[in-house]
C-alpha cells in the first residue's frame, strides 16, 4: 500500500511535465512562469514531509494520513476549476502538495517499522511508485485531454487517487507503539562533514532532476522525441531509485530532504528561462 501513495504522490508530481505543456498554450505564460507551479509543489511536499513525519512516532498516523488525503484531493478536484496562473498556485502547487507532503513521510516511515535486515529493499522497492506514476498519468492525461476536456481530465485523476488512497488508508496500520521523537532540528547534525556533504550534493542533484520532467514536451525536436522520452524516463528512474534509498537506513538520512529542497525552486526557475525561453510550446 505504501507503493500505491508514492504512485499517487510522487507519481503524480512526475507528472507535471504533461500539464506544462497544456497551461503554457492554454493560459499564454512563459515555460518559466509555469515551471513555478510544479517548483512549489515539490518544495511543499519536501517541507511538510519535514514535519508530518512525526506524526507517525506520535501515533498519529491514520488521522494525519486521513487529513493528507482530504486535502490533495481538495487541490486536484479545484485544480479541474482552474482558469488562471494564480488558481493552478494554490490548487496544483500549494495545496496538492501540502496533502502529498503530508501523507509521503509517515507512509514511507510506516514501512520501515516493518523491515529490519530488508529494510533498504523494501524502500527501494515501494519507491518505484513514483516511476509508475510518471509514466502512466501523462499517458491518461494525452488520451483524454481531447476527448473530455481538462477539466475532466484532471477529474478522473482525481478518483484514481481517491482510489487508490482509499484502499492504502483501509490497510494501511502502525506496527510500533507511539514513541517520543528528538527535537525538529538537530543542529549536531550540521557538524557532521559527511552530511553536508550528502546536503550539498542532493542540493545540486534536485536542482536538475526535474528540469528533463518538467520540459521533455517542449524541446526544438519535440515532434521526435517526445514520445520516446515521456515513456522511457520514469522508467529508467526505477532503477536509480534502488541505489539511494540504501542510505535510508542511516540516522539523519531523511531530514536532508529539507534544506536540500530550498535550493530547488530558485535553480528550477533560473534554467527554465535560460534554456527554454525560445522553446515552441506546443507539438
Amino acid at each position: 500500500m505504501a507503493w500505491v501513495v508514492c504512485f499517487t504522490t510522487w507519481g503524480y508530481v512526475n507528472s507535471f511535465g504533461v500539464f506544462q505543456t497544456y497551461y503554457t498554450g492554454t493560459l499564454g505564460e512563459s515555460q518559466s512562469t509555469i515551471s513555478w507551479v510544479g517548483s512549489i509543489q515539490l518544495w511543499v511536499i519536501f517541507f511538510v514531509s519535514t514535519f508530518s513525519g512525526r506524526a507517525l512516532d506520535a501515533g498519529l498516523f491514520i488521522p494525519t494520513f486521513l487529513l493528507g488525503v482530504i486535502i490533495q484531493l481538495v487541490g486536484i478536484f479545484t485544480n479541474s476549476l482552474c482558469t488562471r496562473f494564480w488558481q493552478l498556485v494554490l490548487a496544483q502547487g500549494l495545496c496538492t502538495g501540502l496533502g502529498s507532503g503530508i501523507i509521503f513521510c509517515p507512509s514511507m516511515g510506516l514501512v520501515t517499522t516493518y523491515f529490519h535486515r530488508k529494510r533498504a529493499l523494501a524502500v527501494a522497492i515501494v519507491t518505484t511508485g513514483n516511476s509508475a506514476g510518471g509514466a502512466i498519468y501523462p499517458v491518461i492525461v494525452r488520451q483524454l485531454l481531447p476527448q473530455i476536456g481538462y477539466a475532466w481530465t484532471v477529474r478522473v485523476l482525481g478518483f484514481i487517487n481517491l482510489a487508490c488512497l482509499a484502499a492504502a488508508s483501509a490497510f494501511m496500520r502502525p506496527r510500533l507503539p507511539p514513541r517520543k521523537s528528538g527535537p525538529i532540528l538537530e543542529w549536531r547534525a550540521f557538524l557532521e562533514v559527511p552530511y553536508l556533504c550528502v546536503v550539498a550534493g542532493m542540493s545540486l542533484v534536485f536542482g536538475g532532476l526535474f528540469f528533463s520532467y518538467y520540459y521533455v514536451s517542449v524541446g526544438p525536436n519535440v515532434h521526435v522525441w517526445r514520445p520516446f522520452c515521456r515513456a522511457l524516463m520514469p522508467r529508467l528512474s526505477t532503477f536509480r531509485t534502488r541505489e539511494p534509498r540504501l542510505t535510508c537506513v542511516r540516522p539523519r538520512s531523511v531530514p536532508m530532504a529539507a534544506p536540500s529542497s530550498a535550493c530547488l525552486i530558485p535553480t528550477r526557475s533560473s534554467c527554465s528561462s535560460s534554456l527554454t525561453g525560445s522553446a515552441s510550446p506546443s507539438g
